[in-house]
């Protein structure tokens, strides 16, 4: 072994394009702060570990982001980028890689959430969320997520890794799936309150309470859509158009109120020749005893002893030969609550029985009003032993599911036996048809009457049972509530709904009666019922297709030949499927069934197939300990055919046992050569401990003794380079042991660094300084001669300066060079180029001075285009000496005067042939209107008629104006005089004009078209005079301020 020795501190300098990767390691370690070559190899090297340690010294952020794109070194640089501390360019922080790890290790909500927001992909947006070691930021950053997929996400990589993401995004589906519900639910409720409030009839009794009673569940239907799309919105689902759904809820009709007969006791006026008041007839005291009963539904009154009343009232008004009504039906009881057929077959016969029947056969089937409907038919199906729809449907001629879940038809009554005509008495005494017709109106209302006490005293009965139902709550959702408690909860959710349902149709309300206030609360109690089970029902599919999913993935691991990943997929199945519902059960189930078959012969079939790779490998173990290699690549193939051993799984059979037995014996042996190696390796860990210390014991010394002040600089740099690789050379050490010396070497090579690095840093600014003047001189506006004389001083201090690295010297000296070479070679060519820029110059503006005359002296027209061609060459033409440059503006400028008098005169000639048009116009119209043929006026003026349009209008006389005063104004605009009859109306309009300009109000210019127009929205005047000065007066306006304004969007029909 070699000892370390003071001499060895000057010898050997690792070479950063040696063929060894830890030879260009240690080139790297002795480099200084070059950050040029360490760029390069962090771009080039081959080694990772050598990039990596150049990656380490480097702070130029793009040369560090030249990694971002490249896998192997793609986290450390983005590391690197974040630790620098600087602010980073927007496109590297953008960059995804750098976002990953600032997401990873932020400690800042704005930060963290900046940083999520650069990732457009969920699931690595996800990963790094995940590996922050913060609670608060995972939770800031999820705080606005609402995005189902992104939230399934979330569930699946947080379980069992971060409990509050994954309660969050537990909750939040959870909230989606109810809030569809209840959506759906509305839904289903808006339709039946549609439905029912277009099924009332027009001359029901109680039509307006029926239609209060449905308007107000309406409103707060509408109250609840509206809160349900305020929380669905967050999760993206577009709203409902609720005034669409308003304006389908039918409107409410105007009832024909016929005439009823008096009641009983109301007082009615009675002539004074008439005999005692008339009996009233028994029909009509039916009909008040029908209000009474439905008025105590409707005032909420409905208690045991105003129903015992109504039934003795009742019983007053039966005839004596017919039975009592009928009791309340006792419906069966299966689990569904349908009603037997045979019920009513026993119960006594009513007197309108006969006329009840006909009564139903004109009424519908179904219920709009009690029917609640189930938001989804899967809750149906998720109830253990329930039949689908149409399975009933098929098993029944007439189910009770045809007329809605929760409706239950009326108890049947059988029609009576014939009775004998002297039984039927005729009320009033009514001879032949008329008393046929008043027997079955007061049949029909005595019917009625007593379906209501029934119906009373059912509900009565019932109250009690209806309202503990009511007052039971659902089975609140816990968090994070686990598969064993939904089911629980389903279960009890389905036995509160079947109670309801059965109790419902055990009141057996009348469709044309209000319900009570127990009532109500069954239909709320069933459609929160619905409501959870469609929720359930909802966590049960994902739950369902959770299993699916997992059976997938169960069946690639058997396809792949995965035994290990196969078994856990399949134990993950089973613990899973037995909260699924049964129908979707089975078939999963039997899709696990043969999934577990297969996997069965799957590990049959590797077990007959890894008996022999097991076998084998046994034997190569053997061999290797009888005829053992190196100590290292020994320990290598020993933990080699220990990986292989492993990756074929565990042993099961009895056989491959002892091939484990067999393979562990062997492998001790052959591992027994590789102890003494490892030893020796041991002793040589502290040898090379020791040679460091000895190093660190030099270099103690020379820095404790060296004169920083007057140093050799270029042997301090010898020292410490040849000391760093000295260090490298008496590797491996014990890293333990190891820690305190290579602390405190590398506290000693950074105080020599330091000193050194000083030096350099002083030299070297003053090089960059040099650099930075050429560089100025170089971009400087100061004439070349000057330049040229401060490169010299600049060369002359270059030579002065002190030492600095040598590959510093040459990088800042290949810069000085590149910037005064420029300068120099531009003094050999400036002459040159001058004389020929100003041949070229003065050519081409003696070739526009002759274009632009000849365009002055020449007889045609103008050509705007070519005038703007010349415009935009004399601009670019540079510079020019002054006496050229004044005879090219005088030349342009000539041409810009002519071409403005040729738009000033075509501009006046347009606007005079408008004037004339227009006043030629107004002469015919005056005299149309004189001679009544204003049509002719009309077809002879064409367009310039919509300018006389206010004329016609029948309310312009209050906003005429005067065609005198019009007249006077246009004098007044046009600077020409007036007669002198007119001089004191002129003085006073100006004076007004003058009071308008002085506070703002006046127009801020009155132009000859705007005149023209309001001359035209006056009156018709015959006065020639008065017209002749009036369009006098604006031509003097075209010809003296025409070219001034320009006109160029004229108004008004006939404008060019």
């Amino acid at each position: 072994m070699r000892s370390f020795n003071l001499k060895n501190l000057f010898k050997r300098k690792p070479r950063l394009d040696h063929a060894e990767a830890s030879i260009r390691l240690a080139a790297v370690a002795a480099l200084d702060d070059e950050q040029d070559v360490l760029g390069r190899v962090f771009r080039e090297d081959e080694s990772r570990d050598v990039r990596l340690a150049a990656l380490g010294r480097l702070t130029d952020a793009s040369v560090i982001a030249t990694g971002l794109d490249d896998p192997d070194v793609q986290a450390d640089a983005a590391h690197r980028l974040l630790a620098l501390g600087s602010e980073l360019p927007d496109h590297i922080r953008a960059h995804v890689a750098v976002a990953r790890v600032e997401l990873s290790e932020a400690q800042d909500e704005t930060r963290a959430a900046r940083a999520a927001a650069r990732i457009d992909d969920p699931d690595q947006r996800l990963a790094a969320l995940l590996k922050n070691p913060s609670n608060r930021i995972r939770a800031a950053v999820m705080e606005g997520v609402w995005d189902v997929e992104v939230l399934a996400l979330v569930e699946r990589a947080s379980r069992g890794r971060d409990k509050g993401l994954y309660r969050m995004a537990r909750e939040r589906i959870a909230e989606r799936r109810k809030g569809q519900a209840e959506r759906e639910a509305e839904q289903g409720e808006s339709e039946r309150l549609c439905s029912a409030a277009a099924q009332i009839a027009d001359d029901d009794a109680h039509y307006d309470a029926k239609r209060d009673a449905i308007e107000r569940e309406w409103q707060q239907m509408l109250q609840s859509m509206q809160e349900t799309d305020a929380g669905l919105a967050r999760f993206g689902v577009p709203p409902r158009d609720l005034e669409s759904l308003q304006d389908a809820f039918p409107a409410r009709r105007v009832r024909q109120v016929r005439e009823e007969p008096p009641v009983a006791g109301a007082e009615a006026e009675v002539p004074a020749d008439a005999g005692p008041p008339a009996e009233p007839a028994p029909t009509e005291r039916v009909e008040a005893l029908i209000e009474q009963a439905d008025e105590l539904v409707v005032g909420g009154v409905l208690t045991a002893d105003s129903v015992a009343s109504l039934r003795a009232a009742l019983e007053a008004l039966q005839p004596a030969s017919e039975p009592e009504p009928p009791v309340e039906p006792k419906p069966a009881s299966d689990d569904d609550g349908e009603a037997s057929p045979e019920v009513g077959a026993q119960e006594g016969l009513t007197i309108g029985a006969t006329a009840a029947m006909a009564d139903s056969q004109s009424r519908p089937e179904t219920d709009p009003e009690r029917e609640v409907r189930d938001p989804e038919h899967v809750a149906s199906a998720e109830r253990p032993g329930a039949m689908a729809p149409q399975t009933r449907a098929a098993s029944a001629p007439l189910p009770a599911e045809a007329r809605g879940p929760l409706m239950e038809p009326p108890p049947r009554v059988p029609e009576p036996p014939a009775a004998p005509a002297a039984s039927m008495a005729s009320p009033e005494g009514l001879p032949g048809e008329a008393a046929e017709q008043s027997d079955d109106g007061y049949i029909r209302a005595l019917r009625k009457a007593s379906e209501r006490v029934a119906a009373f005293e059912r509900a009565v009965e019932l109250e009690a049972r209806a309202s503990d139902l009511v007052a039971r709550s659902l089975p609140p959702e816990a968090e994070d509530e686990s598969w064993q408690a939904l089911s629980e909860r389903l279960g009890a959710t389905h036995e509160l709904r079947r109670e309801a349902r059965a109790l419902q149709r055990r009141y057996g309300w009348p469709r044309d009666m209000p319900r009570p206030a127990q009532l109500e609360g069954l239909t709320n109690a069933l459609t929160q019922a619905h409501a959870a089970i469609a929720s359930a029902g909802q966590r049960l599919q994902g739950l369902a297709e959770e299993v699916a999913d997992i059976l997938g993935k169960f069946e690639t691991a058997i396809g792949d030949g995965s035994v290990r990943a196969a078994s856990e997929h399949e134990h993950a199945a089973r613990d899973l499927v037995p909260f699924l519902p049964r129908d979707r059960a089975r078939s999963l189930q039997a899709r696990l069934g043969s999934l577990s078959a297969r996997l069965r012969e799957l590990r049959d079939w590797r077990t007959f197939a890894e008996s022999p790779k097991r076998e084998g490998l046994c034997q190569r173990m053997e061999e290797l300990a009888e005829q053992p290699l190196a100590p290292q690549p020994q320990a290598d193939e020993v933990k080699s055919l220990r990986a292989q051993w492993n990756e074929l799984g565990r042993v099961a059979p009895h056989r491959d046992r002892e091939l484990l037995a067999r393979f562990d014996d062997a492998a001790e042996r052959a591992f027994e050569p590789c102890r003494a190696h490892f030893a020796e390796l041991a002793e040589r860990r502290a040898y090379n401990l020791e040679q460091r210390r000895a190093i660190v014991d030099v270099l103690e010394d020379y820095v404790a003794g060296e004169r920083w002040q007057s140093s050799d600089w270029t042997g301090v740099e010898r020292v410490l380079r040849t000391a760093r690789s000295e260090w490298r050379g008496y590797y491996p050490v014990d890293r333990r042991a190891g820690r305190e010396v290579e602390a405190r070497f590398n506290e000693l090579t950074a105080t020599i660094h330091d000193h050194l690095k000083s030096e350099w840093d002083v030299n070297s600014a003053r090089l960059e300084s040099i650099v930075a003047e050429a560089a100025a001189a170089r971009a400087s506006d100061a004439p070349l001669p000057e330049r040229i004389e401060v490169l010299k001083s600049l060369q002359q201090q270059w030579k002065e300066s002190g030492p600095v690295p040598r590959r510093v010297s040459q990088r800042l000296w290949r810069q000085f060079r590149d910037e005064c070479d420029p300068v120099f070679a531009e003094r050999e060519a400036v002459r040159e180029d001058r004389a020929e820029q100003f041949r070229r110059t003065t050519d081409e503006a003696e070739r526009l001075i002759d274009e632009l005359r000849a365009l002055v002296d020449s007889t045609s027209p103008l050509d705007e285009r070519e005038v703007a061609n010349l415009r935009t060459r004399t601009a670019s033409i540079g510079q020019l000496p002054r006496r050229l440059l004044r005879r090219l503006d005088e030349a342009l400028a000539d041409v810009e005067r002519a071409l403005s008098a040729q738009r000033a005169a075509s501009t006046r000639e347009s606007e005079l042939a408008w004037l004339a048009r227009v006043e030629e116009v107004d002469r015919a119209f005056a005299e149309a209107a004189a001679g009544d043929e204003l049509e002719a006026w009309r077809d002879a003026a064409g367009e310039f008629a919509a300018l006389f349009a206010a004329r016609f209008e029948d309310d312009a006389a209050e906003e005429d104006e005067d065609p005198h005063q019009l007249t006077i104004v246009s004098e007044i605009e046009a600077e020409t005089p007036s007669p002198e009859a007119d001089q004191n109306l002129r003085l006073a309009l100006s004076i007004e004009r003058l009071n308008g300009d002085l506070s703002g109000e006046r127009e801020a210019s009155m132009d000859h078209r705007s005149l023209a127009l309001r001359w035209c929205a006056a009156p018709a005047t015959a006065e020639e005079e008065l017209r002749t000065r009036f369009f006098g007066a604006l031509r003097s306006m075209v010809a003296g301020h025409v070219s001034a304004r320009g006109y160029t969007n004229a108004r008004g029909p006939g404008a060019n």
